[in-house]
């Protein structure tokens, strides 16, 4: 029995109660709005709880295509004259010019900042925001988008594990999820102690990549550095980030410390593929290998984020959210919301109750009551 129901046996424990006990004095129309009004905010509240529990945030990855600026106006009023009662006899209106400076990209439309002001020469004024001014024409952008996923709010979800390796947490090694920064800017390439020296370079060239990947097959590719050849790495990571979102693959590169050599490349990956995670796997860890061998340890940037371009392009597929969605009935809402259900099913109940018994619902719906007498004579 979901705690939903549970929560629900209260509002019709009293009102049970209240019939037995209150009869007279407690008329069905009373019993039955005292029942509605109960459902009504338990089950909103539960389901509102579980759709906010699935929420989750994706990052969709294109390239800026224009900056532009947009005019607008728009008046509001106000009562500007009033009579000896207080009455408007008198509406003005207020002028509002508004500005919005946007990049216009693959992925939709990115608004740096804003004015509204009543002086229109003030907005003419006013100076476009250093966002607007750095982005140009081509430059790789992502953005977020919401969707529900079942697998990272259910309990008994394999992506949804709890008691990661403490090694790794305490060691620095698992860091929380990348969000966008400076608005529209994500970094995709993580080192987190291997001392990568071009770490700019796997940036820029991955983005470069994204601009046409994140278009093509919705994919947010992350590659992270770790000082650890250990693949029960990849466990904690994945229970830290609850399996990442639906689009993600990241691509574990562990790395011994000490001579910078490649000895373990491992996938997370959601893709509606196996052959993908296989292939990336093995063709990633062939060629970090030899690349690493042949530069002293350094990995040929360039040829290893073209292999998991090509391979993306070959045998990506992006796995809907619909084949998980058994997985609804293992959600419950976060405990704040469990708590406001509690407190409308058992404070909530009683309230109403004390409410009906106090007033004539059916005097003020039809007019008459059936009991009156009993109703007023305590």
């Amino acid at each position: 029995m979901t705690p939903m129901f549970l929560f629900m046996l209260f509002p019709l424990l009293t009102i049970i109660v209240m019939k037995v006990w209150r009869s007279e004095t407690f008329s069905w129309l009373e019993a039955g709005t005292q029942l509605v009004l109960s459902l009504i905010c338990i089950i909103g509240l539960y389901q509102g709880g579980k759709y906010l529990e699935m929420t989750s945030i994706e990052h969709w990855t294109g390239s800026i295509t224009s900056k532009t600026y947009e005019d607008d106006w728009y008046q509001t009023s106000y009562c500007c004259a009033t009579d000896s009662k207080g009455n408007c006899t008198s509406t003005c209106y207020t002028d509002h010019y508004t500005r919005e400076w946007l990049l216009k990209t693959t992925v939709g439309e990115i608004e740096t900042s804003s004015i509204d002001t009543e002086w229109r020469i003030r907005r003419n004024a006013f100076s476009s925001d250093a966002y607007w001014n750095g982005a140009y024409v081509g430059e790789a952008c992502s953005v977020t988008n919401a969707y529900l996923n079942y697998v990272q709010a259910a309990k008994f979800s394999l992506h949804n594990r709890s008691g990661t390796d403490k090694q790794y947490a305490e060691a620095g090694l698992l860091p929380e999820y990348p969000q966008l920064h400076g608005i529209y800017k994500l970094n995709r390439v993580h080192d987190l102690g291997v001392g990568v020296t071009n770490l700019k370079e796997w940036q820029h060239t991955l983005d470069e990549y994204m601009k046409t990947l994140g278009g093509a097959k919705q994919i947010n590719i992350h590659v992270m550095f770790v000082p650890t050849t250990n693949p029960g790495y990849t466990n904690a990571l994945e229970a830290h980030w609850k399996g990442g979102n639906k689009n993600d693959t990241i691509i574990i590169v562990g790395m011994s410390k000490a001579n910078q050599i490649v000895g373990m490349i491992d996938v997370i990956t959601w893709a509606d593929s196996a052959n993908y995670k296989i292939n990336l796997i093995a063709e990633l860890t062939k060629f970090a290998k030899l690349s690493s061998t042949l530069n002293n340890g350094v990995i040929d940037h360039g040829g290893f984020l073209k292999i998991v371009n090509d391979i993306t392009l070959r045998d990506y597929a992006r796995r809907p959210m619909q084949d998980y969605e058994k997985l609804k009935d293992e959600i419950d809402p976060p405990l704040w919301v469990l708590i406001l259900c509690l407190i409308f099913a058992i404070p909530g109940s009683l309230a109403l109750a004390f409410l009906f018994d106090r007033i004539d619902l059916d005097a003020k719906v039809f007019g008459h009551s059936r009991s009156r007498f009993n109703r007023y004579r305590r």
